[in-house]
């Protein structure tokens, strides 16, 4: 075969082969960047934390020790301060998803005693923790740890809990003239999807009776603390 067509055979299958691996790297590549669907349905927009409101909101969020619930003001242990940070040390890296509820019937009572509820979804099941965490910082140091359970639960099992936490009157922005109650039911969501951070806090108003529909499906679905 004469040389020239071999060269034009051979320039024509090295062209071919390119636009092939042209064409399927994008495939490829764009499906690593898609994440998995996250377990709650949360806003599509990143938090804009320079407005008041969510200053007051974060100011919040970092009063709490994420270790056992209290009140003590450790920041770099909270959602807030860790969502999006990276860790070297392979152990104390963060999970993909992490929700966390603070909620409470009353804010001044502590029966029945306000709850705080990690959510860690991973495969088919949920790692749940619950601790009883009071919103006030006690004047004296708690005499005994406080009580606290966790399991692992299918997602299966906690359908309900799910729909009830993607409900948007959860996470939305509340209304300009919404007032917050001192004295009533209470509730602070957080989360943590991907290095995105999320919190939101719903009082007496908009989107109180579907906290106080989570909060009871909370406490009849997961185990209480002893």
């Amino acid at each position: 075969m004469d040389r020239r067509v071999i060269s034009v055979l051979v320039g024509l299958g090295v062209l071919v082969a390119l636009v092939v691996l042209a064409a399927r790297t994008p495939a490829r590549t764009s499906e690593r960047a898609i994440p998995p669907a996250a377990w709650i349905t949360l806003p599509q927009t990143l938090m804009d934390a320079r407005d008041p409101e969510s200053r007051r909101l974060l100011a919040g969020a970092l009063t709490y020790d994420d270790a056992d619930g209290q009140p003590h003001g450790d920041v770099y242990g909270t959602l807030a301060f860790r969502c999006g940070r990276e860790d070297r040390q392979e152990d104390r890296r963060q999970p993909r998803e992490v929700y966390i509820a603070r909620m409470t019937e009353s804010s001044l009572s502590l029966r029945p005693p306000p709850w705080r509820i990690e959510l860690i979804p991973g495969g088919d099941t949920v790692r749940v923790r619950v601790v009883e965490a009071p919103f006030i910082a006690p004047s004296l140091p708690p005499a005994s740890p406080p009580k606290r359970s966790e399991a692992r639960i299918s997602k299966a099992s906690l359908e309900g809990i799910r729909q009830a936490l993607s409900a948007p009157e959860l996470w939305g922005p509340l209304p300009v003239d919404e007032r917050i109650c001192r004295d009533g039911p209470f509730t602070l969501l957080e989360a943590c999807v991907d290095g995105r951070y999320f919190v939101s806090q719903r009082s007496c108003g908009y989107g109180a009776e579907q906290a106080a529909r989570v909060l009871s499906l909370f406490r009849h679905q997961l185990p209480s603390p002893r």
